[in-house]
């Protein structure tokens, strides 16, 4: 296995603010499962 871990880079500030409200949890989630081990907002 390798020992190589990724994370995902997100942009909240281009995203809609009502639209995603509360959304961050459900990402991160989503993220997980991907397989992702981290997770950047860029603000």
């Amino acid at each position: 296995m390798s020992k190589i871990k990724y994370g995902s880079q997100t942009y909240p500030w281009q995203m809609n603010i009502e639209k995603f409200h509360g959304q961050v949890p459900h990402m991160v989630d989503i993220l997980r499962q991907a397989g992702f081990t981290g997770m950047e907002a860029e603000i």
